[in-house]
C-alpha cells in the first residue's frame, strides 16, 4: 500500500483560528502528502489517513465545509466565512466557478484558499454535471481541469469521479499519487439508492482502483433506502466482523430523509460529513454549527471518549491570543472529546457578539454570564473548555474549575499575542489599544491571577500545536495517576 510522509511544518501555532495556522510558511507542492496509520478501536483494526494532522477515519466524523463562488474574490470571501465555522476540512467546488477552464483563475483561487486554510486539509473537487455539478463539460475537459489542479499542487486531496471513465480515473489517480496528493474516489446517485449488493460491489471496485478515501452518495426514496446505505457502510467498515475495506469511507444518504446518515458516521463507519455555511453543495446538508452540535450530542450518547487517560474536565485559561481555541480543538480531535468555547456559547445564548454585549450591557454583565455558564459546564464530565481571557480573574470561577477538573494556563509573549490578534475585531478590551506595550501592561495585571488559578502552565511561543498537545496530555496522564 502506498504511503507518503506528512510534513508537519504547517502545524505551527501562529493564529487564533486553527484554519489559518502559519500563513508565512505555506507548504509547497512537494510537501503536500499524507500517511496511512493503523489504529485499534474497540478491538477492530482500522486504517486512517492523516492529512495536515487531521486523522480521517478516527473518532468523530470530520466536518468538511464546501466553498463555492463564481469569481475568485467571491470564492475567497466565502472561504473566510467558512474559516469562522472552524471546519476540520474544506472542499473547493471548482465547478461553481464562472470559468473553471481559466487556469489563471483556478491558480489564484487555489493559492488564496491555501493561504486561508494553511493548517487543515483542502479538497479540490470538479463535479461533473452528470453527478450533480454546476458546469457541463465532456470527459476531456473534466480530465484536463483535474490534471491542472494536481499540477498546481496546492490541494491536499482531489476528488475523482469513479464513473469518469476507466482511463481517466487511472491517469488522475496515478498523477495525483506521483504528486503526493491523496484521492477521494467518489460515486453519486441523485435519482435513487442502488441495491445493497451493487453498493458493496462498487465500493470494492473503488478500493481496487486505489482511491485513498472512498465516497458514496445516494438519493433515498424511502426509509428502507436510508437504512440500506447505513448497513452497507457498517458492513464495509467491518463493524459486524466481516472483511472490511482498507480505506476510510465517506457515505451519505442525501436529502432531508437521509439526514441521519450525516450525523451517525461514528457508529456506522463514515469518516467525513459535509456541513455548509452559506450555500449547500448537495441536498440535505446541515448548517455547520448545527451539524457539530448534532455530532457531539451523538458522540455523548454513544458513551465515547471514556478511554481517555483522565476523567476530569480540562479548562484552558490564558490571555487572548495565547492559543486556547486552537489547542482545545486539537485536543478534541485527538481524543474525541467535546470542546466548548465559552465566548462562542455566550454569543449563541445571548444572540449578539461579545463586543455588543460589552457596549450595551457592560463588562460586569458579561462576567456574570461567564460564571453562570461555567457553573453549568462544571456539572458535566469529560469536557474540554476554552475559557475567555477574564474567566480566571474571578475567585468563584477558579473554585468551580478546580472542583471539576484541571486548569491549564497557556502563555505567550506580548509580541506573539499582538501578531495573533491584530487583525481581529472581537477584542473589546483592546479597542483603541492594539499595541504591544498596552498588551504587556494588561497581561501583567492578570499574570498573578492566571498563575494562582493554574495547575500547570504551558508556553505556546514558536511551538507546533501537536507539541503543545503532547505536553498537556503528559501532564494530565501523570496527574491522574497521583
Amino acid at each position: 500500500m502506498r504511503a507518503s510522509i506528512y510534513d508537519s511544518e504547517a502545524g505551527g501555532l501562529n493564529g487564533y483560528n486553527k484554519c489559518t495556522g502559519d500563513t508565512t510558511g505555506r507548504l509547497g507542492r512537494d510537501s503536500l502528502s499524507f500517511i496511512f496509520i493503523t489504529i485499534e478501536r474497540k478491538g477492530i483494526m482500522s486504517r486512517v489517513i492523516e492529512v495536515r494532522g487531521v486523522r480521517i477515519g478516527d473518532g468523530i466524523p470530520k466536518i468538511c465545509i464546501p466553498v463555492m463562488g463564481g469569481r475568485v474574490e467571491e470564492i475567497l470571501d466565502e472561504a473566510k466565512k467558512a474559516s469562522m465555522a472552524d471546519p476540520d476540512m474544506v472542499e473547493w467546488r471548482i465547478d461553481t466557478m464562472e470559468e473553471p477552464e481559466d487556469e489563471n483563475a483556478v491558480r489564484d483561487a487555489l493559492r488564496g484558499l491555501r493561504g486561508i486554510f494553511s493548517a487543515i486539509p483542502l479538497v479540490a473537487t470538479f463535479r461533473s454535471a452528470r453527478e450533480g455539478g454546476g458546469y457541463p463539460c465532456g470527459q476531456e475537459v473534466y480530465e484536463r481541469i483535474c490534471l491542472s489542479v494536481i499540477e498546481l499542487g496546492e490541494a491536499d486531496l482531489i476528488d475523482v469521479e469513479y464513473f469518469a471513465g476507466e482511463g481517466t480515473v487511472k491517469r488522475l489517480i496515478r498523477t495525483a499519487h506521483e504528486a503526493g496528493m491523496g484521492v477521494i474516489l467518489s460515486s453519486h446517485d441523485f435519482s435513487c439508492t442502488p441495491r445493497e449488493e451493487e453498493l458493496l460491489s462498487r465500493l470494492a471496485a473503488m478500493e481496487a482502483a486505489e482511491g485513498d478515501i472512498l465516497k458514496l452518495a445516494v438519493m433515498p426514496k424511502n426509509a428502507a433506502d436510508v437504512t440500506a446505505l447505513l448497513h452497507v457502510t457498517a458492513l464495509s467498515a467491518g463493524l459486524r466482523g466481516e472483511e472490511k475495506m482498507e480505506k476510510p469511507l465517506i457515505t451519505m444518504s442525501m436529502g432531508s430523509l437521509g439526514s441521519i446518515s450525516r450525523v451517525c458516521g461514528e457508529l456506522t463507519g463514515s469518516a467525513v460529513t459535509f456541513g455548509c455555511v452559506s450555500k449547500a453543495s448537495a441536498p440535505g446538508q446541515m448548517e455547520a454549527a448545527q451539524l457539530r452540535r448534532e455530532l457531539l450530542a451523538f458522540h455523548d450518547r454513544l458513551g465515547c471518549g471514556r478511554g481517555l487517560p483522565w476523567k476530569e474536565n480540562l479548562f484552558l485559561i490564558g490571555f487572548m491570543g495565547t492559543g486556547k481555541s486552537t489547542v482545545a480543538h486539537a485536543l478534541a480531535r485527538k481524543y474525541g472529546m467535546q470542546a466548548m468555547e465559552m465566548d462562542e456559547e455566550i454569543v449563541r445564548e445571548e444572540g449578539m457578539p461579545v463586543t455588543e454585549i460589552f457596549e450595551t450591557k457592560g463588562e460586569e454583565y458579561f462576567r456574570a454570564l461567564e460564571t453562570d455558564l461555567l457553573m453549568r459546564l462544571c456539572s458535566r464530565r469529560g469536557l474540554l473548555v476554552s475559557c475567555g481571557g477574564g474567566v480566571a480573574m474571578r475567585e468563584e470561577n477558579v473554585e468551580w474549575m478546580r472542583r471539576s477538573g484541571k486548569v491549564i494556563l497557556l502563555t505567550a509573549s506580548p509580541a506573539t499575542v499582538l501578531k495573533r490578534v491584530k487583525d481581529g475585531v472581537a477584542r473589546p478590551l483592546l479597542n483603541g489599544h492594539m499595541d504591544e506595550d498596552y498588551i504587556r501592561q494588561l497581561m501583567e495585571k492578570r499574570r498573578e491571577y492566571y498563575e494562582e488559578a493554574a495547575d500547570c502552565a504551558v508556553s505556546t511561543d514558536d511551538r507546533a500545536v501537536d507539541e503543545i498537545v503532547e505536553e498537556i496530555c503528559r501532564y494530565m496522564t501523570e496527574s491522574s495517576k497521583r
